[in-house]
């Protein structure tokens, strides 16, 4: 036996099995670093290839080479309102197809991630609705996989599921979506989730310019405190400052604040009011009167919202037929189109639509889009 020992390992026995070894170990490390999403911060290398850092919307993520990505700004004539920035992440993978997308969207409302939710999927055709809290970068928001049921109009009966994830962060929200399943008459087709998740982990927020956010000194002020010295709104618990966007309105190279006031009461919110800065002092703008109503519609009751789309102020609300209760209006939406008049020193209306009563089951977001288009903006 000892004369077995000290014999040895030949060497090319000896090369081979050095080799096998250095195979298991790289592919150990290669299977820890594809793999592990970790539970700590994760550092990224600003050199890899794989790096996007988007400075609009104030992030940095790690994005898989052979996935196809479109960006869009508010600045490239996206007219979705509150919107700063969108990310959409493809494949054409027939056995895994991916399809992500992170958006960045203006908090006007003050809303939470729970508050998001439900606004974003009111009068949505869904099921299945399953939602969770998440943490990204330290921040707790919301996670929702749900199911989309199909609509009449779709007529391959499609069910889509889902993951959306919901982070408020700096008067914004961030929204990541990823596409799971889809389901055609019993046929499945699966979708890339799994990088979804390991792109997720990569994802760290950053210090930006703010390109999105051009702060004037109207910004500076307490619209809530000038609103009840206006006569807007009354110094009462009841009734506050709603909704505040900042867009230059006039055309005059500055910024406006434009808002609505919320009363506690059943009249709801009422508006919008536009104000400007005149050698440092908030002045309130003027704007028409709302175009007439049919008589066969009715009234509004009130309950007014708005939005801002390429700098154009549009006031939206629901309509009501005569006999309809205050909770449930039935005759559609009625959407009216602003122009600021500098002969007349004022916003005129310069068109009004209505949207069919179907309308009012959708979101928000659907309808205000299908005005933007009937507008023609």
């Amino acid at each position: 036996m000892k004369s077995y020992l000290n014999k040895g390992i030949s060497t090319p026995l000896a090369i081979g099995i050095i080799l096998v070894l250095a195979v298991i170990v790289a592919g150990i490390t290669l299977a820890y670093q594809y793999w592990w999403v970790p539970d700590q911060e994760v550092e990224i290398e600003e050199t890899s290839s794989n790096i996007y850092r988007n400075e609009n919307g104030g992030y940095i993520v790690i994005i898989p080479s052979d996935l196809s990505i479109k960006h869009t700004t508010a600045e490239a004539g996206e007219t979705w309102p509150d919107f700063i920035d969108s990310l959409e992440i493809t494949s054409n993978d027939s056995a895994a197809p991916a399809e992500w997308r992170i958006e960045v969207l203006k908090n006007t409302a003050g809303l939470t991630a729970d508050q998001r939710v439900e606004q974003i999927f009111r009068g949505s055709q869904n099921q299945n609705k399953v939602v969770t809290d998440i943490n990204i970068e330290g921040i707790e928001g919301k996670k929702l996989v749900i199911d989309y049921l199909p609509t009449d109009l779709d007529p391959e009966n499609t069910i889509t599921n889902a993951t959306s994830i919901f982070i408020v962060k700096d008067n914004n929200i961030y929204e990541f979506f990823c596409m799971n399943k889809t389901t055609q008459n019993s046929r499945v087709k699966d979708y890339d989730t799994l990088r979804f998740d390991q792109m997720l982990s990569t994802f760290k927020f950053i210090k930006t310019q703010a390109s999105n956010v051009l702060k004037d000194d109207i910004r500076n002020i307490d619209l809530s405190k000038f609103a009840v010295e206006a006569g807007i709104a009354v110094p009462e618990l009841s009734q506050k400052i709603n909704a505040s966007q900042y867009a230059d309105l006039d055309n005059d190279g500055k910024e406006e604040a434009a808002f609505t006031a919320f009363s506690g009461g059943s009249s709801g919110s009422f508006g919008p009011f536009v104000v400007k800065l005149k050698n440092n002092v908030p002045v309130q703008l003027k704007i028409d009167s709302d175009p007439p109503i049919s008589e066969e519609i009715g009234s509004s009751w009130g309950h007014v919202s708005f939005f801002i789309v390429k700098s154009r102020l549009i006031k939206y609300f629901p309509l009501y037929k005569s006999g309809d209760a205050n909770c449930c209006p039935s005759a559609g939406l009625r959407y009216i189109l602003y122009k600021w008049d500098n002969s007349l020193s004022k916003f005129v209306a310069e068109k009004a639509i209505n949207l069919e009563p179907e309308w009012l089951n959708k979101t928000y977001d659907e309808s205000n889009e299908e005005a933007i288009k009937r507008f023609g903006l």
